[in-house]
């Protein structure tokens, strides 16, 4: 693993009997190593750290667990197969010829080897010493065959193994078969498209190295392509770079969460505008339906669409324009051949200025008490807006399931990729379970945003934080601030019943939370600040973001509402929707932060 990864990798584990003594061999090679060691407060958390850390930063893991813990990774699981994230879980296991071991998965009844076959997720079984070696062979094979985790279900006599031969599966010169290259015909309506097509070009990509994705920046620049990203990859465009707003952002396009200005880009007078006249480009992405607020059906009707991907497999039905290729080669070889004439890239410009051109709703102008979620992330925007343009602030968010996270994703700016609990299964409390491992592995300060119904549903991750921070010593040079947004209900659910079925809301949205003290504690070398935030004041929440060494945990009181934040398309035309000039700032009562 050091040779296929230069030793970028992570170590995590939840301990059992069975493998505590393979827990400490690995913690020692890996603190020799620098590699990071870190905890959580069930196994589950060690999945969503492990997504988080392929997602940004495509560093794989070695996940160490018990038996009978298989299933306890949840959902997670699928989107760590689906995100193809490399790494290992290894797992003990009994021998199938034991009548119904102790926390065994494989007896007479069950066989999770089969769970796995089914899902399609790589493992090796090893019961026999004498078969580790090939094992662990084997385990590394599928390891680079790239497709997603691979489990080693070991059982107590294979884990007690001191000492082994060393494995002579060596690192391939090419650890991934390669992404095809762009086939020059294919190539051709995909460059005409861009060069003599449509007057409003859309790209939207999937995630992106951070080199792709500045090609792509540049690119969209010279061709006069508007950049939205998606509540699945939020800030893989990032709005700003380099402390300068990124140009041609219009913001974020998906089922949820769409923006305003996507909105006025895309239609006219209330309706999608002719297909003649626009087309949508995905870049690196199946296209699938949390993408856009639009049906298949639509898609397919009113729309021009074009997509790159480097798997034949994944070409939408109703791509008109595909192109298989890694969309790095992709971007190389239209960069090399666009030729966009003046007079259309300034028509492109235009529209994308004109989208651009919009006063805030009502909704995120008025202050309340409770604060609506609109005018919450509206008044955080603009702060975190000035802090990223003034004083180059950088951060990551983390952004959970729930309006609360599509209403962060939505309003807020962002100057990297983020990671977003929507991806694959849209799990409630993924986010904020991955804080614990991007506190150790993140490079800049972290915003984590979850509602109280995704809070609800995991354990606190602040003893575990601590703990990571006694064991590796505390990040003294960032800050940490978990947003969780309270309004004692699931707003999403609540909305759907609400404005769309015209429902009642009833108990199954209630969530009933129990007010936490206020404290200001020092603990394990960080600053530990607990706050309930009713009003927002600009001041106390650039002090606290910017305070080093500090872990912010804020709830948020908010009031529910069924407008605003692109929750669907009938909600676009809500009285609160109504657009207004901006208010000048309103004064309101301080509180300490």
């Amino acid at each position: 693993l050091d040779e296929r990864t230069d030793r970028r990798w992570t170590l995590q584990y939840y301990t059992g009997s069975l493998v505590s003594s393979l827990i400490s061999a690995f913690e020692t090679l890996a603190e020799e190593r620098g590699v990071p060691v870190l905890r959580g407060p069930s196994e589950h958390s060690l999945a969503c750290g492990a997504m988080a850390n392929w997602q940004l930063y495509e560093m794989p893991s070695v996940t160490i667990i018990t038996s009978g813990m298989i299933d306890e990774f949840r959902g997670t699981l699928a989107n760590l197969c689906e995100a193809r994230a490399r790494g290992f879980v290894i797992c003990a296991e009994q021998k199938p010829a034991q009548w119904y071991a102790f926390q065994s998965t494989i007896t007479p009844e069950n066989d999770s080897r089969e769970m796995l076959r089914a899902r399609r997720i790589p493992y090796v079984y090893l019961d026999d010493p004498a078969d580790l070696q090939r094992g662990v062979e084997r385990a590394l094979r599928l390891y680079d065959e790239s497709l997603g985790p691979v489990f080693i279900l070991a059982t107590q006599q294979v884990l007690n193994v001191k000492a082994a031969e060393k494995t002579t599966a060596e690192a391939p010169s090419i650890p991934a078969p390669a992404p095809p290259k762009p086939d020059e015909s294919a190539l051709v309506p995909l460059l005409e498209l861009i060069n003599s097509g449509p007057s409003r070009l859309l790209l939207q990509p999937g995630r992106l190295r951070p080199e792709t994705m500045r090609l792509l920046v540049s690119i969209a620049d010279r061709a006069g392509i508007a950049l939205v990203d998606s509540i699945i990859h939020p800030g893989t465009v990032p709005t700003h770079l380099d402390g300068a707003p990124c140009p041609n952002h219009l913001g974020t396009l998906s089922v949820y969460g769409f923006s305003d200005a996507v909105y006025r880009f895309l239609h006219c007078d209330g309706r999608i505008a002719p297909r003649d006249s626009q087309a949508l480009i995905f870049l690196g992405d199946k296209i699938s339906q949390v993408v856009t607020p639009f049906t298949e059906a639509k898609l397919h009707r009113q729309f021009q669409i074009a997509q790159v991907i480097d798997e034949p497999g994944l070409i939408a039905p109703f791509a008109d324009i595909a192109l298989v290729a890694d969309p790095h080669d992709a971007l190389l070889a239209l960069e090399s051949r666009l030729e966009v004439p003046p007079d259309l890239r300034a028509k492109r410009l235009t529209a994308i200025a004109a989208a651009r051109d919009g006063h805030e709703d009502l909704s995120s102008c008025l202050p309340s008490l409770p604060m609506t979620p609109n005018y919450f992330f509206g008044a955080l925007g603009r702060l975190l807006t000035d802090m990223i343009e003034r004083e180059g602030y950088d951060f990551t968010g983390l952004y959970d399931v729930g309006r609360c996270g599509v209403s962060a994703i939505r309003n807020l700016p962002k100057t990297r990729t983020g990671f977003s609990g929507w991806y694959g299964r849209a799990l409630m409390g993924d986010a904020y379970m991955a804080t614990l491992a991007l506190a150790r592995t993140c490079p800049t300060d972290l915003l984590t945003f979850a509602g109280d119904g995704a809070r609800a549903l995991v354990p606190d991750i602040l003893p575990s934080l601590l703990e990571n921070a006694l064991s590796s010593g505390p990040r003294r040079d960032r800050t940490i601030s978990i947003f969780v947004l309270s309004n004692s209900g699931l707003s999403a659910i609540n909305s759907y019943q609400e404005r769309i079925l015209f429902n009642r809301t009833s108990r199954q949205m209630r969530v009933l939370n129990i007010a936490t003290p206020e404290s200001d504690r020092d603990m394990c070398g960080y600053r530990v600040v607990t706050r309930t935030i009713d009003l927002f004041d600009r001041e106390a929440m650039h002090r606290a973001l910017r305070t080093r060494g500090r872990i912010n945990l804020f709830t948020v009181n908010l009031a529910h509402n069924n407008e605003g934040d692109g929750m669907s398309l009938a909600h676009v035309n809500g009285w609160q929707q109504h657009q207004q000039a901006r208010p000048k700032p309103m004064r309101v009562a301080r509180e300490g932060i």
